[in-house]
């Protein structure tokens, strides 16, 4: 899905996707929610955009 409106936005805007010049740090993204919220459908839903987003950026970093 986000990498989807990323190629969007490239076709459209005349955007690119480049590795950065210079080397960056690693860091590490964590989430917290109440026991209760746990079956909550918008929750659950940010989780995995969460999820999108880390993998993409992991497989974009693999690249070069």
């Amino acid at each position: 899905m986000l990498d989807d409106i990323a190629y969007i936005w490239i076709r459209s805007l005349g955007l690119s996707i480049s590795p950065l010049p210079f080397e960056a740090p690693k860091h590490q993204v964590s989430t917290l929610w109440k026991a209760a919220q746990q079956g909550d459908v918008g929750i659950r839903w940010f989780i995995g955009l969460i999820e999108q987003v880390a993998q993409m950026s992991w497989t974009m970093g693999q690249v070069g």
